[in-house]
């Protein structure tokens, strides 16, 4: 996979609607862990707050067609572009 955790669309996208409703990732620590906590694709809303990775320490997420976002500030964001 791409990530830890992965929300991905099992229909075509379209402009404006989404598969996945809401989606949130909340106070999970990783451990030792290179790949990014989220890939998250087709999705009205997303909340990642209160992540941590031991080890390097960064949170990487990566969001494609996604909604309204609401993401950690320590986050290192990716957005994919259409």
């Amino acid at each position: 996979g791409r990530a830890v955790i992965e929300a991905v669309p099992r229909e075509k996208t379209e402009n404006g609607r989404y598969f996945h409703g809401e989606i949130r990732i909340l106070e999970n620590k990783l451990i030792s862990c290179t790949a990014p906590l989220a890939y998250i694709n087709n999705a009205e809303k997303v909340d990642i707050l209160g992540n941590s990775v031991e080890g390097n320490g960064t949170v990487n997420i990566i969001t494609e067609h996604t909604g309204k976002t609401m993401i950690q500030e320590d986050a290192e964001l990716n957005i994919v572009e259409a």
